[in-house]
């Protein structure tokens, strides 16, 4: 009897998930796995007590197979090996687009890519793979289907170089996709249209009237109607970030996105309309379930509108057959056919979250909810006909007070450590956040449901009256989650100060060049110096902040008006709201700088010429070095400031990106050069790290700025022999990403966050 009361399907969707992580970490071929399978399956077969421990081993070695051949799909494409370490090819690749093309931008477009071959300049390889094709200036936008062929840029993402960077190549490995591919104008080659699935194809035709329909006369704030299309249909390439940053803060992410809760709610919308004709279960349920299938298809098939369709369908039938479903046997029934189908999707945050939230609002959620509902319980002696409309109100609204309470906290507990490990977030308030925003996003699909029937019945008046309807609505669940959002408890995150030290400066890594450098003195003293590139606040500023836990600045140091160093300024200064910005006193002709400085909202700003010393707190004193006072210069990055952070007698020297003319005045007019670390970057035009400079400065280590493009601000190769030979560990951020200067009072360690180079100096 214990033996039948073990959920078989539960346990073989644990094994079949062991499989997979066995597989994930042996990294083993195809071949030596497919023998290991082999052998095993066939020693099950003849083991004498056979029964559900022998079906979960050849179940959790079969998808251990399954995940190994999905590796194999995504490591066959050519070059792999080669683009891991870095490396970019040219080459023509032959395939269908997979989903609907998406714009990036106002000039280029994303899609998916389905493969069939991949040729370069020596051979064509037949693969089936998936790419990631960005677009630029395409004369027709590709659409779902086309079989296209495209001459371009194949590579692989690379790790994350700053901390708290999305790493992208991780996503591309859970998504299946093998590389990304860049085809610049005229990339495409040939282009046969209608070759995709027929299904998914009039699906997406469906996607996009119903999108047009939702935001009809919301034209004029599409703001909010990406919200609406966002909630219904899972589309958010034009949601402003702020919108999404409300909802991440509150917790309530889940319910901005497509996800299984709104499949949950489309289909109790759906038994709530059918039960209104009376139909019997069994035909309501017979209508629901393809409406589920249709719906995931129409949201363009994401994985979690999949996973809770195929969650939802496989319920649906045991109740269909007249069974009461069990929920462990169901779930494992749903884990496995999702996992036969994809193995990866065991590695996305999403997949964990669905399976291990629903179980727990099921454990969970009764034991919280007896004890809530005895407070909206009447007298146990009182009769229901002799009850009040006040009391029976009572009753019913505490009872599914105490329902939404209840499942919001159990999903929340479940949740939780899957969130602080992936995504660095607990956010409690979601807790609360949930009892209210859940209801509104029932009542936004609700809405969009009534504005597709009346729009088709009525016309354009009655889609436009509903719309509105929805926008109020919308907006009313936006301001909810800023709301929430605000509160103690919205947007808690794990930060990580990395044991900083009593005094660090973080030299973050720029894929364009340019600079941002954060500086922390024990004591919650938060610099900012320079603020990079405007296109990097959202990829690498912001998370970097987020991890650092960073909600404030106490100032800025912008050394010079070049784009790459206060492009990121106004959007940092909005955020943050520093008390001081120190800039040269020279003028600034950058565009971005001056509309900045103009602002009204902006603080008022300190000038830094050379003598020039700002007390940053706890003993650390910023040393301004150049340029000197009333001078004339007329190029921006012989313009820039030069300082020295000196710290409990550790010296850090910021060079930014000046070059020859600076260091020939610094050696002529500074007699304390000399410090234990020098930070640069690289002039544009001009020569930099002269030998007799760094002979000046005598550093233990030197951090250096190494891009690419242009080829002035890449590390010439002699002056990288000459460092060395000088007995000076040279921190390329090309190699090192960003780079962590931690001091303390006997020590100053260099760390390069991307490779794991170290520098060790002491007293």
């Amino acid at each position: 009897m214990a033996v039948l009361a073990v959920p078989p399907l539960a346990v073989l969707a644990i094994a079949a998930a062991s499989g997979i992580g066995l597989a994930q970490l042996a990294g083993v071929g195809m071949g030596i796995w497919g023998w290991i399978t082999a052998v095993v399956c066939s020693a099950c077969v003849f083991v004498r007590h056979r029964g559900l421990v022998s079906l979960s081993a050849c179940v959790g070695f079969s998808y251990g197979l399954l995940h190994v051949i999905s590796i194999e799909r995504i490591e066959q494409i050519p070059h792999y090996d080669a683009m891991v370490s870095g490396q970019e090819f040219a080459v023509t690749v032959t395939g269908t687009v997979a989903d609907e093309p998406r714009p990036l931008g106002s000039k280029i477009v994303r899609f998916s890519l389905r493969l069939e071959s991949v040729s370069d300049h020596y051979e064509e390889s037949k693969c089936a793979g998936k790419i990631l094709v960005s677009l630029l200036d395409a004369e027709r936008v590709p659409a779902y289907g086309d079989r296209l062929v495209i001459a371009g840029d194949l590579s692989i993402p690379q790790m994350p170089m700053n901390p708290g960077q999305f790493n992208l190549r991780e996503w591309f490995f859970q998504q299946g996709i093998s590389a990304d591919f860049f085809a610049a104008q005229g990339g495409v080659l040939q282009s046969s249209p209608d070759q995709g699935n027929l299904c998914v194809a009039t699906a997406l035709r469906c996607r996009r009237w119903i999108q047009n329909q939702l935001t009809r006369g919301l034209e004029q704030d599409p703001a909010t109607a990406s919200v609406i299309t966002a909630m219904v249909l899972g589309s958010r390439s034009e949601t402003p970030d702020e919108i999404e940053d409300a909802f991440i803060g509150s917790g309530t992410m889940h319910i901005f996105a497509v996800s299984g809760l709104h499949v949950g709610l489309f289909g109790y919308l759906a038994w709530m309309f059918l039960k209104a004709f009376g139909l019997r279960r069994s035909v309501a349920i017979g209508l629901i379930i393809p409406g589920l299938i249709f719906y995931a298809f129409v949201t363009g098939l994401r994985p979690s509108a999949c996973r809770a369709t195929i969650m939802s369908v496989i319920i649906l039938i045991g109740y269909l057959c007249d069974r009461v479903p069990s929920l462990p046997n169901s779930l494992g029934a749903a884990a496995l056919v999702i996992l036969f189908g994809d193995t990866l999707q065991i590695l996305q945050p999403g997949f964990q979250l669905s399976f291990v939230v629903l179980g727990t609002i099921v454990g969970v959620a009764p034991f919280i909810r007896a004890p809530l509902q005895k407070f909206a319980e009447p007298d146990p002696f009182l009769p229901r006909s002799l009850m009040t409309v006040a009391q029976r109100v009572v009753l019913v609204a505490g009872r599914r007070a105490a329902d939404i309470f209840s499942v919001s906290l159990a999903a929340w507990l479940g949740s939780v450590f899957l969130m602080l490990h992936h995504f660095q977030i607990a956010a409690p308030i979601a807790v609360l956040a949930n009892c209210f925003l859940v209801p509104c996003a029932f009542a936004i699909l609700f809405t969009s449901s009534v504005s597709l029937a009346v729009g088709s019945i009525a016309g354009e008046w009655g889609a436009v009256l509903c719309n509105n309807a929805n926008w109020l609505i919308a907006k009313i669940t936006v301001g909810l989650a800023a709301f929430f959002a605000s509160l103690p408890g919205g947007g808690s995150r794990l930060v990580d100060d990395g044991g900083l030290g009593s005094m660090s400066v973080t030299v973050l890594h720029l894929e364009q060049g340019g600079g941002c450098s954060h500086l922390r003195v024990n004591g919650g003293s938060e610099w900012m110096v320079d603020a990079g590139h405007g296109t990097d606040t959202r990829e690498v500023l912001k998370p970097y902040l987020q991890w650092r836990g960073i909600v404030e600045l106490d100032g800025m140091l912008l050394t010079h008006a070049d784009a790459g160093h206060v492009g990121g300024a106004p959007w940092l200064h909005s955020l943050l709201r520093p008390e001081t910005t120190i800039i040269s006193e020279q003028p600034y002709r950058s565009p971005t700088f001056q509309s900045f400085a103009g602002d009204e909202s902006t603080a008022e700003f300190e000038l830094a010429s050379a003598g020039r010393e700002f007390a940053l707190g706890s003993g650390c004193i910023v040393r301004i070095l150049y340029p000197p006072e009333g001078a004339t210069i007329a190029i921006a990055d012989d313009q820039a400031i030069v300082a020295q952070i000196d710290h409990l007698g550790w010296r850090i020297l910021l060079m930014s990106d000046a070059g020859f003319a600076t260091e020939k005045w610094l050696l002529d007019h500074c007699r304390y050069l000399d410090s234990d670390v020098l930070v640069k970057g690289r002039h544009r035009s001009d020569y930099s790290g002269l030998p007799e400079f760094l002979s000046a400065v005598s550093p233990g280590a030197v951090v250096s700025t190494n891009a690419s493009f242009p080829k002035g601000e890449s590390i010439p190769d002699q002056w990288r022999a000459a460092v060395e030979a000088k007995g000076i560990m040279l921190f390329d951020q090309a190699q090192t990403g960003a780079v962590e200067i931690k001091v303390n009072d006997g020590s100053l360690v260099v760390s390069g966050y991307a490779n794991g180079q170290k520098k060790l100096l002491r007293r």
